[in-house]
């Protein structure tokens, strides 16, 4: 397989929603980047639109927070390409929520703030499609924290009653709700089961 055919496969595994015309179409607005280990793609605090399909190699997330005047760094994801990173700031133009940082030397396809602005005036079908998919993708990874982070809650209550205390204490008002209320207000959801100890 060609490295060119290599691409749009890692392109259409991705946007997995977009014809194969379109992965075509797409990849006209890229260019190429290689990183060494140690590179940083994104910075956490820095405003740009730059998205990144990882094409090879090894990433790193990092977040950084201050805690009574101290730095705390903390890296959240580890991961090998191929992916997608910088979903979020191609669709809000807000400070980056992390830093990206190359593990290893590899290789990713970049669309900048000028490449995303020229997709939305030549085809913006096209631009709308793409953004669908990142828009996707960061429901998928909001909704896979969320989970992760109530089974931690609740992992260690023993029963309904601690698991209420748990949530009131970490997220704020939650409350015991009766079975009738619970049912007129999502008739049609039964919502997420988390099993405590």
């Amino acid at each position: 397989m060609s490295d060119e055919d290599k691409t749009k496969s890692v392109v259409s595994k991705i946007f997995s929603e977009l014809p194969e015309d379109s992965v075509e179409k797409f990849l006209d607005y890229f260019t190429t980047k290689t990183f060494q280990a140690g590179q940083v793609l994104i910075q956490q605090g820095e405003i740009d639109q730059n998205l990144y399909v990882l094409l090879s190699g090894d990433f790193a997330v990092f977040k950084k927070i201050r805690l009574n005047c101290g730095d705390l760094v903390f890296r959240t994801a580890h991961f090998p390409a191929p992916g997608l990173v910088g979903e979020i700031n191609m669709l809000v133009h807000e400070e980056r929520t992390a830093t990206v940082l190359a593990t290893g030397s590899g290789s990713a396809l970049l669309l900048n703030e000028e490449s995303i602005l020229r997709l939305e005036q030549d085809d913006p079908a096209l631009a709308i499609a793409v953004m669908k998919e990142a828009a996707k993708r960061m429901h998928g990874i909001g909704e896979g924290f969320r989970k992760n982070m109530y089974r931690s809650v609740f992992a260690t209550a023993e029963n309904h009653q601690q698991a209420l205390l748990q949530a009131q204490k970490w997220f704020g008002a939650w409350t015991n709700c009766p079975r009738e209320i619970a049912l007129k207000l999502f008739p049609r959801y039964d919502g997420e089961n988390y099993v405590s100890v």
